[in-house]
């Protein structure tokens, strides 16, 4: 096979900048993963990450590179999509040689929407048909389904080398030591969350790379000079043994690692709340743990309900929370809890989590606005509500920090604010900065170097909160042209959220 030209592009975020800070940070493994499969086959590969360098049409040694190309694959998550179908139009109109397809999970559930921009759409994973896409004779044309992997350890490492720039990810942590490297084990949620899409996207049923290989993987980046990981899983603890057998297996490493899991892993039966997982615990702190990002999501016992995300127990849902919280910190880790306010809370609802959260000593948390997502239920349920439905280019505001919807209890303007305000509110009371420290100085690495980190870490969160301000009143600037209604609450029988409903307020379980 002739050896060719290949480029992937992730499409940058419009606008969002509390998103983008992540993104900044993480590329999307999936084009990171294609385009390993196919320099192993002998191609020449570049990913070009928007959010890392920078517009490829602001770049001349960038866009050279992607017009030469003889194959152009474009990924895109919801809220880069109207950029992703901008950089397609532009390179048909640039003159693009190569095939140009577009890939990720916002095509995989509109592909006749990016099918006006691109000639070939792939919906679903693309590894089991990338190397035909590239190499076949065929030019693609319209959609290709890409069927689930099912032997992950048939796929290499990926190569973060790959990606244009890729010195720049490690930047916000400022040493390479402490870069958090993203490590996919598994693919697929058991859970059935109504917000979430990403059971849609990889099926409920867990498909889990070999622990020989996941150690493979930690290797693979050890030798580069990482040190610490971040489990890029839906649910990194959903398997007790497998979790224990791999992090017996990498503690001897000296590592630092975070994850995504839920707040009552360490249970056996989480439904009943018996048999504690003490030695997953104790594997956590022996392994490295450090931070856990818990979906809390909200302390209400009723939305949990309507949004699919309880947690078993007989007692109050908030006390339950509390006492997993505990486990936690107990076992050493760094808690980062983020709550969904949804349509259905009042402004009350914000106080009590940040009450919640200063009591039990959390050191970071993050607060979202429920948002309809491609692909999940409440897409569905709330369509008919959607108020920035100016698609494809209002796709740009679908990123969990801006209302797509009235919010018919307490007004677009008083919620969409309080994003700001009760992220300020949290990060400036004293009762928690000194765990705040200590967790960020705990663990390996020189003290000058962790000193260092925690004030540019500080730098950074403030700056991030002064532009949330500035978007915050920009984006209420263009709700009040869609209705200077939607700033305000409803009116009498308008009030109640046919989208989401009983619509119940916070208190309705006490």
């Amino acid at each position: 096979m002739a050896k060719k030209k290949i480029v992937f592009i992730e499409a940058m975020t419009e606008g969002n900048l509390v998103y983008a800070f992540f993104l900044k940070k993480w590329p999307l493994l999936g084009p990171v993963l294609l385009a390993t499969i196919l320099r192993d086959r002998g191609h020449d590969v570049t990913v070009f990450g928007e959010n890392i360098s920078g517009s490829i049409f602001d770049n001349s040694e960038m866009l050279g590179k992607v017009l030469e190309a003889d194959f152009v694959g474009v990924s895109t998550l919801t809220p880069a999509a109207n950029r992703a179908y901008t950089i397609g139009q532009r390179l048909r109109e640039l003159g693009c040689k190569g095939r140009l397809v577009i890939g990720g999970s916002h095509v995989t559930f509109f592909p006749q929407e990016a099918l006006r921009y691109y000639p070939c759409v792939v919906c679903g994973e693309g590894e089991n048909v990338i190397v035909e896409l590239v190499e076949g004779s065929q030019t693609p044309e319209g959609i290709v389904k890409g069927s689930p992997v099912e032997d992950l350890d048939a796929l290499p490492t990926p190569d973060l080398r790959l990606v244009y720039d890729h010195e720049n990810l490690w930047k916000p942590c400022l040493f390479r030591e402490f870069y958090e490297v993203p490590i996919m084990t598994q693919r697929g949620c058991p859970y059935n969350c109504r917000y979430c899409s990403v059971s849609q996207m990889f099926g409920h049923r867990i498909r889990q790379r070999s622990v020989d290989k996941v150690v493979q993987d930690v290797q693979f980046y050890y030798d580069q000079g990482y040190r610490s990981l971040f489990w890029f899983d839906d649910n990194f603890t959903v398997d007790h043994g497998r979790t224990c057998e791999l992090l017996e297996r990498i503690k001897g490493m000296k590592l630092r690692w975070d994850a995504e899991c839920r707040i009552d892993f360490p249970w056996h039966d989480p439904a009943k709340r018996k048999n504690l997982d003490t030695r997953m615990l104790k594997l956590v702190k022996e392994s490295g743990g450090h931070t856990a990002y818990v979906g809390y999501e909200t302390l209400d016992e009723t939305t949990a309900r309507q949004w699919h995300k309880g947690y078993g127990g007989d007692s109050p849902l908030i006390e339950r929370m509390a006492q997993d919280t505990r486990i936690l910190q107990d076992a050493g880790m760094w808690v980062h809890a983020m709550f969904v306010i949804g349509p259905q809370h009042k402004m009350d609802t914000w106080q009590r989590t940040v009450d919640f959260c200063i009591q039990n000593r959390i050191p970071s948390i993050h607060f979202s606005l429920l948002t309809p997502f491609p692909g999940s239920q409440i897409f569905d349920d709330m369509k008919n509500d959607l108020i920035f439905t100016d698609f494809p280019r209002d796709w740009k505001y679908y990123d969990a920090s801006h209302l797509t919807y009235h919010h018919r209890l307490e007004g677009n303007e008083a919620v969409q604010n309080a994003m700001t305000t009760y992220h300020l509110k949290y990060y400036r009371s004293l009762a928690h900065q000194g765990d705040r420290i200590r967790l960020l100085l705990k663990g390996w690495g020189s003290l000058p170097k962790k000193l260092v980190r925690v004030v540019h870490s500080a730098v950074r969160v403030s700056g991030v909160f002064r532009m949330m301000q500035q978007d915050n009143a920009a984006f209420l600037e263009e709700t009040a042209r869609r209705g200077e209604h939607y700033l305000l609450p409803a009116s009498g029988e308008d009030q109640p959220q046919a989208a989401v409903s009983p619509a119940v307020s916070d208190d309705s379980h006490e």
